[in-house]
């Protein structure tokens, strides 16, 4: 076996170790380079959690407040028919019965989806 030059052995060390401290000097740069980019990723990551959170609140209440209207509406038409008792009884007139139950009635014509979808 020949042996090597020692000049040549210590060349041969020293570009093996110039190699690693290259790789590992590039390693950190980069992850020094990513690490301001990973955190803007995250934060934007939570502004569209937070902004798909609110447009999910923002439809939840919608549907909210239709339920309360068809809530209302259908509460109104038992007014009616209570008011409507009321006047059979002879406990009210007719034109307070007419004044009670015509936008209620007028309402009731203007049938909402919601009521048509469940009827």
């Amino acid at each position: 076996m020949p042996k090597i030059d020692p000049a040549r052995r210590l060349r041969n060390k020293l570009i093996l170790a110039s190699a690693i401290d290259m790789l590992v000097l590039e390693l950190f740069i980069a992850f020094i380079g990513m690490f301001p980019l990973v955190n803007q990723l995250k934060r934007e990551q939570r502004k569209h959690l937070d902004y798909m959170a609110s447009v999910k609140i923002l439809a939840i209440d919608q549907v909210i407040g239709q339920f309360k209207g068809l809530a209302l509406q259908v509460t109104s038409r038992t007014k009616a028919r209570e008011k409507l008792e009321a006047y059979n009884r002879g406990e009210v007139s007719l034109d307070d019965f007419k004044l009670f139950s015509t936008p209620i009635l007028e309402d009731a014509l203007n049938r909402s989806e919601l009521i048509v979808g469940i009827t």
